[in-house]
């Protein structure tokens, strides 16, 4: 996956942030360039900085909660009993609340493979990736923003997903309509497994294990609670 700029900024995409809806948009509507040989989904690190150069680099983030939750009905799928990355992260069980504890409790997680992220895998340095993991002291949703954006972090601004027609019309200074270019929902992924109201998978303990594992990755934006808003559209970091 290329990368795409305009005249200002770059897209950096962490994966299950809406990002697939940013590119769309600043193809169809923003007219952004696409810079071949740069791969998304990976470490900022990886960015020329010819291809930077005075642009800001923004991304786009959302609450850990709902991050889990996008990450777990996308990787689900249509596997019998569950995706077996899932299960890994499970220690065995796919279930909701076991592959939660897993990724809010990575060192307790007895086996990985180099695709510990379900919906993506490494070129390289996967198992090293993967070590790294499990003897983090934080969930796979801050872990997995530290990767993507830096740590400490090295881009620019942070958008909602949440309110990402708002927050990205604000960057642009455009009016990117709701109806218009509808924000893509996880479940036109995997419908056949699309949760009908997934706030109701989560109980109480489920909530604070990702509280407490990912008060770091929540922090940036100043998510509180699940599918809170940040405290604003924009956070310049």
């Amino acid at each position: 996956m290329a990368a795409f700029r305009t005249q200002d900024y770059i897209f950096w995409h962490m994966i299950k942030t809406g990002g697939s809806w940013v590119q769309r948009v600043m193809v169809k509507l923003l007219e952004a360039e696409r810079v071949n040989g740069v791969r998304q989904h990976g470490p900022i690190e990886i960015l020329p900085g010819d291809v930077r150069g005075q642009r800001k680099v923004f991304g786009t983030h959302r609450d850990a909660w709902s991050w889990y939750t996008s990450l777990y009905q996308h990787s689900y799928g249509s596997y019998d009993g569950g995706n077996p990355k899932l299960k890994r992260w499970g220690n065995g069980s796919s279930t909701f609340k076991d592959v939660i504890y897993g990724m809010t409790h990575p060192q307790e997680v007895q086996h990985l493979e180099d695709d510990f992220l379900c919906v993506y895998r490494f070129k390289e340095n996967g198992l090293q990736l993967r070590d790294d993991v499990l003897k983090s002291d934080v969930g796979l949703f801050t872990w997995t923003t530290r990767w993507s954006f830096g740590h400490p972090i090295q881009i620019d601004l942070l958008l909602e997903t949440g309110r990402i027609n708002e927050a990205l019309g604000e960057l642009f200074g455009r009016n990117i309509r709701r109806d218009s270019w509808p924000p893509q929902n996880a479940a036109t992924h995997r419908p056949e497994t699309a949760f009908g109201d997934p706030r109701s998978m989560w109980d109480d303990e489920m909530i604070s294990w990702v509280r407490e594992a990912d008060e770091e990755g929540n922090s940036l934006m100043g998510f509180e609670e699940p599918w809170g808003q940040a405290r604003s559209l924009i956070v310049e970091l």
